[in-house]
């Protein structure tokens, strides 16, 4: 099953990449974001990309991004496996940060940039999310949308 969280405001531009995806029966426990703040000669791209680590270790990604710095790893008490999610969006720089949840309650620390977050969206109960995919602005290398795979 494929969730994917509805961003405020108009982001879609960009085209879906290809889906990062963890081994069969392997869920992610870890993200890593790839963040644009800007500079001296203007804001910046925001959130360029997303990896995440699944339980076996191995690191998927859907693309490398273009821009920005990337965060520290993050992941849920006990490194359970994320089972939900939201996205946050901003007029200006598109999205800015995911936010990733563990047992639907708990969310590690993913508070990036400014904007207004999506509603969270969650997987079934007995399944975890398993892979992704990222919509990528080719132009500026802005994350517009991200959509992830129950399993």
């Amino acid at each position: 099953m494929n969730l994917k969280a509805t961003p405020k405001g108009e982001h879609t531009k960009g085209s879906w990449r290809v889906w990062g995806l963890c081994a069969a029966g392997e869920f992610a426990v870890e993200m890593q974001q790839r963040f644009d703040p800007g500079g001296n000669w203007g804001p910046g791209s925001g959130l360029n990309a997303v990896k995440m680590k699944c339980t076996d270790g191995e690191i998927i990604w859907s693309h490398d991004g273009f821009y920005g710095d990337w965060g520290k790893w993050t992941y849920c008490p006990g490194r359970v496996a994320f089972d939900g999610f939201a996205i946050k969006n901003n007029n200006d720089t598109a999205a800015n940060a995911v936010r990733m949840y563990c047992g639907s309650t708990t969310s590690p620390d993913t508070d990036a940039g400014s904007g207004d977050w999506s509603d969270q969206v969650s997987c079934p109960p007995g399944s975890a999310i398993c892979g992704f995919r990222m919509r990528l602005e080719d132009d500026q290398g802005a994350m517009n949308d991200i959509e992830m795979q129950c399993c």
